[in-house]
């Protein structure tokens, strides 16, 4: 009994000393996630609550710089799982790549229940050499299993970001805010389509006035939340991000004409 609880022990702080990867290299552009790339059959529970990489886990590709973690939940542990909406409970609950039945279309979405109460994000660096000051962020918010609730408050998947924290679950958030589920039928408790448009919310934001300076981190993250009764399977998909110094306006480039009109005359 000593050696099983040493050996325990020296796991959890194993996996608790896992360094997480490194935040996406951001360039300039856009950066696109479609999480086509994720499993599509499985189940992992990974010791402690995280955050924990994304990328590698049932074989998942394509997803550096994603994490995931079980904030809230009653359990020390956090569960990532592959299914297509059908599942509930404990068989279905966690972080879960979420598709029809060995589809390789893919959305990254939470299931939750008391004991996993899930969220996940993405982080970037800036690497352009310049102070940005704006950002857009658009997704496909999909909904893939409908619970059992029929009344308000109905499931929400929240969005928010910083650039001030370390991972997903330190330093602190803004809230740049959420969707609910786009689908309550009365049919419940059964898996849904997440790619029909039935299913889907559009969603795009643009945050302005903020200074994300070279070298510095930006992390967004979508929270789940775990309402009474069996909750609705919410999902992102078709990610893309961007960020920029604004272009001068048209006034600002002309006032910027006319002052600089006297130094050209001193010259000639």
């Amino acid at each position: 009994m000593r050696l099983v609880a040493v050996s325990m022990t020296l796991a959890s702080m194993f996996v608790a000393s896992v360094a997480l990867a490194l935040p996406i290299s951001y360039g300039g552009g856009t950066y696109t996630q479609d999480f086509n790339g994720l499993p599509t059959t499985g189940n992992s529970t990974l010791l402690m609550s995280g955050p924990h990489d994304i990328q590698g886990v049932l074989g998942g590709t394509g997803v550096s710089g994603w994490t995931m973690s079980n904030y809230a939940g009653s359990s020390a542990d956090t569960e990532y799982r592959a299914q297509d909406g059908s599942l509930s409970g404990s068989s279905g609950r966690g972080v879960v790549s979420y598709g029809t039945t060995g589809s390789g279309e893919r959305a990254l979405g939470t299931l939750a229940t008391s004991n996993q109460i899930s969220r996940f994000g993405v982080a970037f660096t800036n690497d352009t050499g310049s102070t940005l000051t704006t950002f857009n962020l658009s997704f496909t918010g999909e909904q893939w299993r409908r619970g059992d609730i029929a009344i308000a408050p109905f499931d929400s998947l929240s969005y928010q970001y910083s650039l001030t924290a370390a991972n997903i679950n330190s330093g602190t958030f803004t809230g740049l805010g959420s969707f609910t589920s786009p689908n309550l039928q009365a049919t419940t408790n059964v898996a849904l389509n997440g790619n029909l448009p039935a299913n889907q919310v559009p969603v795009a934001v643009s945050v302005s006035n903020i200074s994300w300076s070279p070298g510095a981190t930006l992390t967004i993250r979508w929270n789940g939340t775990d309402i009474t009764g069996q909750d609705d399977g919410l999902s992102i998909d078709n990610v893309s991000f961007s960020a920029s110094v604004p272009e001068p306006t048209t006034w600002s480039v002309a006032l910027l004409a006319l002052v600089g009109l006297p130094l050209i005359r001193k010259r000639s």
